[in-house]
């Protein structure tokens, strides 16, 4: 199990049954800064429909990534990749990197570069109808 910014632990498997966004980023990376607040509110739209972001950041301190948090003002888990363990599992080598996920556990699509609130949209539609 991984471990979100608070000290959650969380396992992709407990979102078994939601649509989930899992996005790689880190704090540094320009792109990923300016579609956060998208994801956030793709969050907020579409929870109750059974959607999830998830946001795995590489490598920083929890303290930098609650910062990142609270200065974006984002609700969804934040988990922390300090060994780069996931990013490799998933053969992450750019940032962003977000993979959409369907309800069970199958990766439907993988987006490089910072994804627009249209891109979202869509996925997430696409993703929640089948």
């Amino acid at each position: 199990a991984s471990v979100t910014d608070t000290g959650n632990p969380l396992k992709l498997s407990d979102l078994r049954g939601r649509v989930v966004l899992l996005n790689f980023w880190a704090t540094w990376c320009g792109p990923c800064r300016i579609e956060m607040p998208e994801f956030q509110e793709a969050f907020a739209r579409y929870a109750e429909q059974g959607f999830s972001v998830v946001a795995v950041n590489y490598g920083e301190t929890a303290e930098t990534v609650q910062k990142f948090r609270q200065e974006l003002k984002l609700t969804f888990p934040l988990v922390m990749d300090e060994r780069g363990d996931i990013q490799t599992q998933y053969g992450i080598n750019q940032y962003p990197t977000t993979l959409l996920i369907n309800r069970d556990g199958t990766i439907l699509a993988r987006f490089f570069g910072a994804m627009t609130a249209e891109q979202i949209a869509q996925a997430v539609d696409s993703a929640l109808a089948s």
